[in-house]
């Protein structure tokens, strides 16, 4: 509604500069259409238009201080430099002589001051439009660059995050396959240790057997022999004593004889088991203690993949700054039994170039260190 009323108001001040240029004096009419017989103008009483002109020129200057900068500045600048300035430029050059006005002359044509000061009003409230309208436009592309700035550190933002948790998850794939293979290692070395035990078990009966069945079979072939000698004693009693005593004293020397052998054998023979158990026992503790040593191994590797994994969650969750150079900060992570501390850095030397590094240190007493740079384009 208000720039209907300003383009009415625009309207009316350019007809009455038109035709306010016609309603001269008579002495003025006279002297100017004399020469070429010119029809008499009809002089009219302007002075109501003058006074409206006055007021529309007030309510223009309202109109623009109040509103908003508007698109129809280039058709006012053409339209008031033709219809205004050059009838008017025209009009001065073409003077000759030195007018006199009648008293009913309209006020807006007494001096040339005020059309100009009109004109230069007019002319100044479009280039104040205009200069709007630039610096409008400037911050409108401002606008833009920051929007796709904004989107391009969030694109790039949501990129490191989604490679951060793929390599979180091969960290915890390869744990998980540690873990496998720790168990595969327990349960080989209990299936070795369960099989050298019913191994040693087996060879101590089997030699136990074998210990028993020999002096069993020595046993048998002694009384054996002392029956056929109690019979061969019985079958010669017609021997004389002597040699009874003789015969006996040779047959016990040859049982004590065979007895001692036999002794001495199962000697021999209980301590080649000896020896046996105790290398069973010698080698069944190795085994205790590798597996103890291995457990240990296992349990400090489980331990350090935890602080692992909470050095990498501490280094990735580092909040960093949007919309600054540099940026610096502090995160903290936690796996299970593991517990880390991360601090870093984040530097853009350029608008394209982007640098980052963090350090970690975990409850493992081990530092993890990483750095990374972008480019884009």
């Amino acid at each position: 509604m208000k720039n209907k009323i300003l383009l009415c108001n625009l309207s009316t001040i350019i007809l009455t500069s038109l035709f306010s240029q016609s309603f001269a004096s008579n002495d003025y009419n006279m002297k100017i259409n004399a020469p070429y017989d010119y029809p008499e103008h009809r002089h009219e009483d302007n002075s109501y238009n003058i006074k409206m002109d006055d007021n529309a020129i007030s309510l223009n200057d309202d109109t623009v201080k109040k509103n908003t900068p508007i698109n129809i500045s280039t058709i006012l600048d053409d339209a008031i430099t033709l219809f205004i300035v050059q009838p008017h430029l025209q009009e001065l050059d073409n003077k000759e002589v030195n007018t006199t006005y009648t008293d009913n002359t309209p006020n807006f044509l007494n001096t040339d001051d005020e059309s100009w000061a009109f004109i230069h009003s007019m002319q100044r409230m479009i280039d104040v439009n205009k200069d709007h309208t630039n610096k409008n436009k400037q911050y409108i592309d401002n606008i833009k660059t920051s929007v796709e700035d904004l989107t391009n550190d969030i694109n790039s933002n949501k990129s490191k995050h989604e490679k951060n948790e793929n390599d979180i998850n091969e960290l915890i794939d390869s744990i998980s396959k540690l873990t496998q293979n720790t168990k595969d290692s327990e349960n080989r070395s209990q299936r070795y240790a369960d099989r050298e035990i019913a191994d040693y078990e087996e060879y101590t009966k089997e030699a136990i057997e074998i210990s028993y069945r020999k002096n069993h079979d020595e046993i048998e072939k002694l009384n054996t022999a002392i029956l056929e000698l109690n019979t061969e004693i019985k079958n010669t009693d017609e021997l004389t004593s002597l040699s009874i005593d003789e015969a006996e004293k040779n047959s016990k020397a040859h049982a004590d004889l065979i007895l001692r052998n036999q002794q001495m054998l199962n000697i021999e023979r209980f301590d080649k088991i000896d020896k046996q158990n105790n290398l069973h026992t010698r080698q069944f503790k190795q085994i205790n203690t590798k597996f103890d040593h291995l457990e240990s191994k296992i349990n400090q590797t489980a331990r350090d993949a935890n602080a692992g994994i909470a050095a990498v969650a501490a280094m990735t969750n580092i909040p960093y700054t949007s919309g600054t150079r540099f940026s610096a900060g502090l995160g903290m992570g936690n796996f299970k039994n593991g517990k880390a501390i991360a601090a870093g850095a984040q530097y853009q030397v350029k608008q394209n170039l982007n640098l980052r590094s963090s350090i970690s240190w975990n409850n493992s007493d081990s530092a993890v260190i990483g750095a990374g740079v972008a480019y884009g384009w």
